[in-house]
Protein backbone atom coordinates (compact mmCIF):
# COMPACT_ATOMS: atom_id res chain seq x y z
CA UNK A 1 0.00 0.00 0.00
CA UNK A 2 1.65 3.53 -1.02
CA UNK A 3 2.40 5.98 1.24
CA UNK A 4 -0.09 8.71 1.49
CA UNK A 5 0.75 12.29 3.13
CA UNK A 6 -2.08 15.44 3.15
CA UNK A 7 -1.15 18.57 4.27
CA UNK A 8 -4.21 21.36 5.72
CA UNK A 9 -2.75 24.48 7.09
CA UNK A 10 -0.37 23.50 9.52
CA UNK A 11 -1.84 20.36 10.36
CA UNK A 12 -0.38 17.08 8.75
CA UNK A 13 -1.88 13.67 8.58
CA UNK A 14 0.32 10.70 8.13
CA UNK A 15 -1.13 7.08 7.66
CA UNK A 16 0.13 4.13 6.42
CA UNK A 17 -1.94 2.26 8.47
CA UNK A 18 -5.12 3.52 9.31
CA UNK A 19 -5.12 2.20 12.83
CA UNK A 20 -1.80 4.14 13.29
CA UNK A 21 -2.25 7.19 11.72
CA UNK A 22 -0.91 10.31 13.58
CA UNK A 23 -1.33 14.42 13.57
CA UNK A 24 0.99 16.75 14.08
CA UNK A 25 0.03 19.95 15.87
CA UNK A 26 1.48 23.20 16.95
CA UNK A 27 4.64 20.72 16.47
CA UNK A 28 3.56 18.09 18.46
CA UNK A 29 3.12 14.53 16.88
CA UNK A 30 -0.51 13.18 18.41
CA UNK A 31 -1.21 9.41 18.25
CA UNK A 32 -4.49 8.95 17.50
CA UNK A 33 -4.16 6.29 20.68
CA UNK A 34 -2.58 8.43 22.94
CA UNK A 35 -2.69 12.67 23.46
CA UNK A 36 0.79 13.78 25.12
CA UNK A 37 0.61 15.62 28.01
CA UNK A 38 2.33 18.34 26.74
CA UNK A 39 -0.35 18.97 24.31
CA UNK A 40 -2.76 19.37 27.00
CA UNK A 41 -0.64 21.60 29.01
CA UNK A 42 -0.38 23.82 26.10
CA UNK A 43 -4.23 23.51 25.36
CA UNK A 44 -5.05 24.81 28.99
CA UNK A 45 -2.65 27.46 29.31
CA UNK A 46 -4.26 28.44 26.07
CA UNK A 47 -7.67 28.46 27.11
CA UNK A 48 -6.73 30.33 30.30
CA UNK A 49 -4.99 33.40 28.40
CA UNK A 50 -8.03 33.65 25.94
CA UNK A 51 -10.73 33.73 28.92
CA UNK A 52 -8.39 36.29 30.82
CA UNK A 53 -7.89 38.74 27.94
CA UNK A 54 -11.77 38.43 27.55
CA UNK A 55 -12.45 39.41 30.90
CA UNK A 56 -10.39 42.44 30.93
CA UNK A 57 -12.25 43.93 27.61
CA UNK A 58 -15.83 43.31 29.51
CA UNK A 59 -13.88 45.09 32.29
CA UNK A 60 -12.82 47.99 29.98
CA UNK A 61 -16.60 48.19 28.07
CA UNK A 62 -18.29 48.39 31.64
CA UNK A 63 -16.03 50.89 33.09
CA UNK A 64 -16.86 53.01 29.97
CA UNK A 65 -20.92 53.70 31.15
CA UNK A 66 -22.01 56.73 32.82
CA UNK A 67 -23.52 54.49 35.18
CA UNK A 68 -20.44 52.36 36.31
CA UNK A 69 -18.06 55.35 36.41
CA UNK A 70 -20.60 56.88 39.25
CA UNK A 71 -20.67 53.77 40.99
CA UNK A 72 -16.82 53.72 40.75
CA UNK A 73 -16.51 56.74 43.01
CA UNK A 74 -19.70 56.28 45.52
CA UNK A 75 -18.67 52.61 46.28
CA UNK A 76 -16.09 51.06 48.31
CA UNK A 77 -14.29 47.16 47.64
CA UNK A 78 -16.54 44.97 49.91
CA UNK A 79 -13.53 42.62 50.28
CA UNK A 80 -11.30 45.34 51.99
CA UNK A 81 -11.00 45.75 55.68
CA UNK A 82 -10.46 48.38 58.20
CA UNK A 83 -7.74 47.33 60.24
CA UNK A 84 -6.91 50.26 62.86
CA UNK A 85 -3.59 51.47 63.80
CA UNK A 86 -4.47 54.46 65.34
CA UNK A 87 -6.21 53.28 68.73
CA UNK A 88 -9.31 55.24 68.38
CA UNK A 89 -12.39 54.28 70.24
CA UNK A 90 -14.36 54.54 67.71
CA UNK A 91 -12.97 51.69 65.97
CA UNK A 92 -13.37 49.82 69.02
CA UNK A 93 -16.98 51.00 70.07
CA UNK A 94 -19.41 52.53 67.62
CA UNK A 95 -20.78 55.59 68.61
CA UNK A 96 -24.42 53.73 68.20
CA UNK A 97 -23.25 52.15 70.85
CA UNK A 98 -24.18 54.48 73.48
CA UNK A 99 -24.64 58.00 71.63
CA UNK A 100 -25.61 60.17 74.25
CA UNK A 101 -21.96 59.49 75.81
CA UNK A 102 -20.44 59.94 72.83
CA UNK A 103 -21.94 63.15 72.07
CA UNK A 104 -21.66 64.56 75.44
CA UNK A 105 -17.73 63.58 75.19
CA UNK A 106 -15.68 63.49 71.92
CA UNK A 107 -12.19 61.94 71.65
CA UNK A 108 -9.06 63.81 72.28
CA UNK A 109 -8.45 66.24 69.84
CA UNK A 110 -5.63 66.44 67.69
CA UNK A 111 -2.57 68.01 69.23
CA UNK A 112 -0.43 68.17 65.71
CA UNK A 113 0.04 72.19 64.94
CA UNK A 114 -1.74 72.44 61.51
CA UNK A 115 -0.95 74.71 58.74
CA UNK A 116 -1.70 75.05 55.11
CA UNK A 117 1.77 74.43 53.98
CA UNK A 118 3.02 75.71 49.60
CA UNK A 119 5.96 73.80 49.16
CA UNK A 120 6.71 74.58 45.69
CA UNK A 121 5.83 78.40 45.06
CA UNK A 122 7.20 81.47 46.87
CA UNK A 123 4.71 84.62 47.68
CA UNK A 124 6.23 86.45 44.12
CA UNK A 125 4.89 83.38 42.17
CA UNK A 126 1.56 85.36 42.20
CA UNK A 127 -1.67 83.97 43.67
CA UNK A 128 -2.48 80.55 45.21
CA UNK A 129 -5.28 78.67 43.85
CA UNK A 130 -8.05 77.34 46.37
CA UNK A 131 -10.02 74.70 44.38
CA UNK A 132 -13.55 73.92 46.11
CA UNK A 133 -14.01 70.10 45.97
CA UNK A 134 -18.01 69.86 45.50
CA UNK A 135 -18.16 65.97 46.93
CA UNK A 136 -21.97 66.48 47.24
CA UNK A 137 -21.98 66.01 44.01
CA UNK A 138 -20.85 62.76 43.65
CA UNK A 139 -23.70 60.97 45.59
CA UNK A 140 -26.62 62.96 44.51
CA UNK A 141 -28.89 62.79 41.45
CA UNK A 142 -28.53 65.58 38.98
CA UNK A 143 -29.91 67.11 36.24
CA UNK A 144 -26.10 68.07 34.76
CA UNK A 145 -27.54 69.44 31.86
CA UNK A 146 -29.37 72.24 33.91
CA UNK A 147 -25.92 72.23 35.99
CA UNK A 148 -23.73 72.86 33.40
CA UNK A 149 -25.79 75.83 32.61
CA UNK A 150 -24.06 77.60 35.54
CA UNK A 151 -20.83 75.70 35.45
CA UNK A 152 -19.59 76.31 31.94
CA UNK A 153 -17.74 78.42 31.14
CA UNK A 154 -16.37 77.99 34.29
CA UNK A 155 -15.11 81.21 36.13
CA UNK A 156 -12.28 81.70 38.32
CA UNK A 157 -13.18 84.09 41.11
CA UNK A 158 -9.77 86.00 42.51
CA UNK A 159 -9.80 87.43 45.94
CA UNK A 160 -6.83 88.74 48.78
CA UNK A 161 -6.75 88.88 52.36
CA UNK A 162 -4.00 90.34 54.93
CA UNK A 163 -2.34 87.67 56.05
CA UNK A 164 -0.52 88.22 59.78
CA UNK A 165 3.01 86.82 58.61
CA UNK A 166 2.85 87.51 54.67
CA UNK A 167 1.02 90.92 54.05
CA UNK A 168 -1.19 90.90 51.37
CA UNK A 169 -1.64 87.58 49.41
CA UNK A 170 -3.50 86.95 46.52
CA UNK A 171 -5.58 83.69 45.69
CA UNK A 172 -7.99 82.66 42.80
CA UNK A 173 -11.22 80.36 43.60
CA UNK A 174 -11.62 77.58 41.45
CA UNK A 175 -14.00 75.16 41.03
CA UNK A 176 -12.58 74.26 37.31
CA UNK A 177 -11.78 70.17 37.66
CA UNK A 178 -10.06 69.46 34.51
CA UNK A 179 -6.99 72.61 36.61
CA UNK A 180 -7.32 70.09 39.98
CA UNK A 181 -3.81 69.20 39.51
CA UNK A 182 -2.91 72.94 39.83
CA UNK A 183 -4.14 73.55 42.89
CA UNK A 184 -2.57 74.93 45.68
CA UNK A 185 -4.83 74.29 48.05
CA UNK A 186 -8.39 71.61 48.26
CA UNK A 187 -10.91 73.12 50.30
CA UNK A 188 -14.00 70.96 51.39
CA UNK A 189 -16.98 71.54 53.74
CA UNK A 190 -18.55 68.19 53.66
CA UNK A 191 -18.54 64.95 55.95
CA UNK A 192 -17.59 62.16 53.28
CA UNK A 193 -20.05 59.91 53.90
CA UNK A 194 -22.38 57.28 53.02
CA UNK A 195 -24.05 56.08 55.79
CA UNK A 196 -21.63 53.84 57.26
CA UNK A 197 -21.54 52.37 60.59
CA UNK A 198 -18.48 50.41 61.37
CA UNK A 199 -14.95 52.07 61.09
CA UNK A 200 -13.72 54.01 59.49
CA UNK A 201 -17.40 55.67 59.16
CA UNK A 202 -16.07 57.59 55.71
CA UNK A 203 -15.85 56.37 52.44
CA UNK A 204 -11.87 57.32 51.40
CA UNK A 205 -13.07 56.95 47.89
CA UNK A 206 -15.31 60.23 48.11
CA UNK A 207 -12.03 62.25 49.10
CA UNK A 208 -10.09 63.83 46.31
CA UNK A 209 -6.93 62.24 45.06
CA UNK A 210 -3.67 63.03 47.27
CA UNK A 211 -1.52 65.09 45.53
CA UNK A 212 1.75 65.54 47.41
CA UNK A 213 1.88 69.32 46.81
CA UNK A 214 -1.43 69.76 47.83
CA UNK A 215 -2.78 70.78 51.94
CA UNK A 216 -6.57 70.10 52.59
CA UNK A 217 -8.38 72.54 54.64
CA UNK A 218 -12.05 71.65 55.90
CA UNK A 219 -14.07 74.60 56.57
CA UNK A 220 -17.34 75.53 58.18
CA UNK A 221 -18.63 71.94 58.91
CA UNK A 222 -21.81 72.73 60.68
CA UNK A 223 -23.43 69.06 61.20
CA UNK A 224 -24.13 66.64 64.05
CA UNK A 225 -21.12 64.10 64.88
CA UNK A 226 -24.31 62.45 66.10
CA UNK A 227 -25.38 62.05 62.13
CA UNK A 228 -21.10 62.01 61.01
CA UNK A 229 -19.49 60.67 63.97
CA UNK A 230 -16.71 60.03 61.95
CA UNK A 231 -15.91 63.94 61.84
CA UNK A 232 -14.93 63.47 65.68
CA UNK A 233 -12.17 60.85 64.73
CA UNK A 234 -8.17 62.30 64.93
CA UNK A 235 -7.92 60.03 62.28
CA UNK A 236 -10.13 61.67 59.85
CA UNK A 237 -9.17 65.25 61.05
CA UNK A 238 -5.71 64.52 61.02
CA UNK A 239 -5.90 63.98 57.51
CA UNK A 240 -6.61 67.88 57.02
CA UNK A 241 -3.91 70.71 56.90
CA UNK A 242 -6.26 72.98 58.47
CA UNK A 243 -9.86 72.55 60.20
CA UNK A 244 -12.36 75.10 61.12
CA UNK A 245 -16.03 74.99 62.19
CA UNK A 246 -18.14 72.65 64.68
CA UNK A 247 -17.88 71.22 67.43
CA UNK A 248 -15.27 74.07 68.82
CA UNK A 249 -13.72 70.87 71.30
CA UNK A 250 -12.51 69.27 67.50
CA UNK A 251 -11.40 72.11 65.39
CA UNK A 252 -8.05 73.93 64.78
CA UNK A 253 -9.77 77.24 64.32
CA UNK A 254 -13.27 77.04 66.37
CA UNK A 255 -16.17 78.89 64.76
CA UNK A 256 -19.63 78.03 66.21
CA UNK A 257 -22.72 76.30 64.14
CA UNK A 258 -24.72 79.39 63.71
CA UNK A 259 -22.61 82.51 64.65
CA UNK A 260 -23.67 85.41 66.09
CA UNK A 261 -22.44 89.10 65.62
CA UNK A 262 -22.51 91.86 67.82
CA UNK A 263 -25.60 93.51 65.78
CA UNK A 264 -27.19 90.39 65.26
CA UNK A 265 -27.29 89.88 69.20
CA UNK A 266 -28.43 93.58 69.84
CA UNK A 267 -31.10 93.19 67.22
CA UNK A 268 -32.16 90.02 69.29
CA UNK A 269 -31.77 92.09 72.78
CA UNK A 270 -34.05 95.01 71.15
CA UNK A 271 -37.06 92.37 70.07
CA UNK A 272 -40.01 93.24 73.04
CA UNK A 273 -42.03 90.20 74.46
CA UNK A 274 -45.04 88.90 72.45
CA UNK A 275 -47.34 87.89 75.45
CA UNK A 276 -48.59 90.52 78.57
CA UNK A 277 -46.69 88.63 81.39
CA UNK A 278 -49.63 88.86 83.15
CA UNK A 279 -52.41 87.60 80.75
CA UNK A 280 -52.14 83.61 80.66
CA UNK A 281 -52.06 82.77 77.00
CA UNK A 282 -54.83 80.55 75.19
CA UNK A 283 -52.36 78.73 73.76
CA UNK A 284 -48.76 78.21 75.43
CA UNK A 285 -46.13 77.11 72.93
CA UNK A 286 -45.59 76.19 69.13
CA UNK A 287 -42.55 74.87 66.87
CA UNK A 288 -42.15 74.06 62.99
CA UNK A 289 -39.99 71.12 63.46
CA UNK A 290 -39.96 68.91 60.44
CA UNK A 291 -36.68 65.80 60.53
CA UNK A 292 -38.88 63.32 61.90
CA UNK A 293 -35.70 61.00 62.63
CA UNK A 294 -33.64 63.00 65.46
CA UNK A 295 -31.25 61.32 67.55
CA UNK A 296 -32.37 62.08 70.72
CA UNK A 297 -36.44 62.24 71.74
CA UNK A 298 -37.30 65.11 70.22
CA UNK A 299 -40.15 63.26 68.76
CA UNK A 300 -41.49 62.20 72.50
CA UNK A 301 -41.39 65.81 73.73
CA UNK A 302 -43.32 66.78 70.46
CA UNK A 303 -46.03 64.32 71.41
CA UNK A 304 -46.24 65.00 74.80
CA UNK A 305 -46.32 68.93 74.35
CA UNK A 306 -49.36 68.44 71.67
CA UNK A 307 -51.12 65.88 73.57
CA UNK A 308 -50.65 67.72 77.05
CA UNK A 309 -49.88 71.20 76.52
CA UNK A 310 -52.16 71.71 73.35
CA UNK A 311 -49.04 72.88 71.34
CA UNK A 312 -49.05 73.73 68.26
CA UNK A 313 -47.10 71.98 65.50
CA UNK A 314 -46.33 74.18 62.00
CA UNK A 315 -43.94 71.82 60.55
CA UNK A 316 -44.21 67.85 59.50
CA UNK A 317 -43.86 66.21 62.92
CA UNK A 318 -46.95 66.16 64.48
CA UNK A 319 -48.79 68.50 62.12
CA UNK A 320 -52.02 70.06 63.58
CA UNK A 321 -51.34 73.56 62.71
CA UNK A 322 -51.57 75.25 59.17
CA UNK A 323 -49.70 78.47 58.56
CA UNK A 324 -51.19 82.08 58.79
CA UNK A 325 -52.54 82.72 55.01
CA UNK A 326 -50.72 85.91 55.53
CA UNK A 327 -47.55 84.46 55.83
CA UNK A 328 -47.59 81.85 52.61
CA UNK A 329 -46.44 82.46 49.33
CA UNK A 330 -42.75 82.84 48.11
CA UNK A 331 -43.53 85.92 47.82
CA UNK A 332 -43.73 86.78 51.66
CA UNK A 333 -40.53 86.06 52.82
CA UNK A 334 -37.96 82.81 53.82
CA UNK A 335 -38.76 80.10 55.54
CA UNK A 336 -37.22 81.40 58.76
CA UNK A 337 -38.70 84.73 58.82
CA UNK A 338 -42.70 82.92 58.36
CA UNK A 339 -41.33 80.41 61.46
CA UNK A 340 -40.53 83.78 63.54
CA UNK A 341 -43.89 85.70 62.57
CA UNK A 342 -45.58 82.27 63.29
CA UNK A 343 -44.02 81.64 67.04
CA UNK A 344 -44.39 85.35 67.87
CA UNK A 345 -48.35 84.01 69.03
CA UNK A 346 -46.93 81.85 71.40
CA UNK A 347 -45.12 83.01 75.19
CA UNK A 348 -42.86 79.91 74.23
CA UNK A 349 -41.49 78.31 71.30
CA UNK A 350 -39.89 74.97 71.31
CA UNK A 351 -36.10 74.58 69.96
CA UNK A 352 -35.15 71.26 69.91
CA UNK A 353 -32.14 69.76 68.49
CA UNK A 354 -31.87 66.70 65.54
CA UNK A 355 -29.00 65.51 68.88
CA UNK A 356 -27.63 66.30 72.10
CA UNK A 357 -23.90 66.79 70.83
CA UNK A 358 -21.36 69.38 72.74
CA UNK A 359 -20.99 72.63 70.56
CA UNK A 360 -23.88 71.58 67.78
CA UNK A 361 -26.28 74.76 68.84
CA UNK A 362 -28.32 75.83 65.55
CA UNK A 363 -30.72 78.37 64.39
CA UNK A 364 -33.60 77.32 66.33
CA UNK A 365 -32.88 78.58 69.82
CA UNK A 366 -32.22 81.99 67.85
CA UNK A 367 -34.99 82.07 66.11
CA UNK A 368 -37.09 81.76 69.21
CA UNK A 369 -35.51 85.04 70.37
CA UNK A 370 -36.35 86.96 67.19
CA UNK A 371 -40.03 86.07 67.58
CA UNK A 372 -39.92 87.61 71.32
CA UNK A 373 -40.86 83.92 72.74
CA UNK A 374 -39.10 81.91 75.47
CA UNK A 375 -37.02 78.88 74.07
CA UNK A 376 -37.62 75.36 75.28
CA UNK A 377 -34.19 74.13 74.95
CA UNK A 378 -33.64 70.26 73.79
CA UNK A 379 -29.85 69.77 72.85
CA UNK A 380 -26.36 70.46 72.77
CA UNK A 381 -25.33 70.07 77.19
CA UNK A 382 -22.82 73.05 76.62
CA UNK A 383 -25.88 75.09 75.77
CA UNK A 384 -25.14 78.00 78.08
CA UNK A 385 -22.10 78.86 76.48
CA UNK A 386 -24.20 80.13 73.16
CA UNK A 387 -27.19 82.04 74.11
CA UNK A 388 -27.35 84.64 77.56
CA UNK A 389 -27.46 83.56 80.76
CA UNK A 390 -31.53 82.99 82.74
CA UNK A 391 -32.98 83.08 78.95
CA UNK A 392 -34.37 80.01 78.28
CA UNK A 393 -35.76 76.45 79.92
CA UNK A 394 -33.54 73.95 79.20
CA UNK A 395 -35.43 70.36 79.24
CA UNK A 396 -32.71 68.45 81.24
CA UNK A 397 -33.69 70.19 84.40
CA UNK A 398 -36.75 68.12 84.40
CA UNK A 399 -37.46 64.76 85.82
CA UNK A 400 -40.52 64.33 83.47
CA UNK A 401 -42.26 66.07 80.68
CA UNK A 402 -45.17 66.45 83.03
CA UNK A 403 -43.00 68.26 85.06
CA UNK A 404 -41.53 70.57 82.03
CA UNK A 405 -45.07 71.17 80.60
CA UNK A 406 -46.63 72.30 84.41
CA UNK A 407 -43.47 74.66 84.96
CA UNK A 408 -44.12 76.43 81.69
CA UNK A 409 -47.87 76.89 82.67
CA UNK A 410 -47.17 78.59 86.05
CA UNK A 411 -43.85 80.20 86.09
CA UNK A 412 -43.12 83.94 86.03
CA UNK A 413 -42.27 84.91 81.90
CA UNK A 414 -40.80 88.38 82.91
CA UNK A 415 -37.15 87.17 84.71
CA UNK A 416 -36.58 85.40 81.02
CA UNK A 417 -36.00 88.94 79.55
CA UNK A 418 -33.61 90.67 81.80
CA UNK A 419 -30.82 89.62 79.63
CA UNK A 420 -31.85 91.99 77.10
CA UNK A 421 -30.81 94.97 79.42
CA UNK A 422 -27.11 93.55 79.49
CA UNK A 423 -26.83 93.08 76.37
CA UNK A 424 -28.25 96.29 75.12
CA UNK A 425 -25.27 97.69 77.69
CA UNK A 426 -22.51 95.15 76.47
CA UNK A 427 -23.34 92.85 72.98
CA UNK A 428 -20.26 90.57 74.20
CA UNK A 429 -22.63 89.42 76.79
CA UNK A 430 -24.80 87.91 74.35
CA UNK A 431 -23.19 84.48 75.12
CA UNK A 432 -19.53 83.11 75.90
CA UNK A 433 -18.45 81.24 72.76
CA UNK A 434 -21.73 81.82 69.84
CA UNK A 435 -19.74 85.13 68.74
CA UNK A 436 -17.43 84.87 65.53
CA UNK A 437 -15.35 88.17 64.64
CA UNK A 438 -12.53 85.83 62.86
CA UNK A 439 -11.93 86.35 59.19
CA UNK A 440 -13.87 85.27 55.92
CA UNK A 441 -13.40 81.78 54.85
CA UNK A 442 -10.66 82.53 52.30
CA UNK A 443 -9.44 84.71 54.56
CA UNK A 444 -8.56 82.05 57.28
CA UNK A 445 -6.88 80.17 54.81
CA UNK A 446 -4.35 82.82 53.94
CA UNK A 447 -3.86 83.66 57.32
CA UNK A 448 -2.17 80.09 58.08
CA UNK A 449 -0.33 79.99 55.00
CA UNK A 450 3.39 79.05 55.24
CA UNK A 451 5.48 78.94 52.20
CA UNK A 452 8.15 76.10 52.92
Amino acid sequence: MSKVQETRGNVGIKADDPAAATVTVMGLTISRNRIPRGFIIRSISLIIIILVIFQTYVSHIQTQSPLKQGLLWATSNPKAKYNATNNDELTIHPPTYNLEKFCSSYPTRPTKKHHILIPNKAKEDGPLKIFYWKQLALEQKLDWHKESETMCPIEDRPGSCTSREYGRLDYIFSTNYTDFVNADIIYMDYAFTMGIDKAPYFDQMLLPPRLAHQSWALLFFDESVGYYPHVAMPAFLNQFDLTMGSPPQLMDIPNPTYPITKEKALELASIEPTHPFDKTPEHFIAFMISNCAAKNDRMGLIDKLVETAGAHSYGHCGHNKEMPEELKGREVGSWQYKKQKTLASYPFGLAAENSNCLGYITEKIYDVYASGSIPIYMGAPDIADFVPEGSYIDVRNFKTYDDLIQYMKTVDREPFYRWKDIVKKDPTKFCKKCLYTGPPAWCTIMDNVHFV
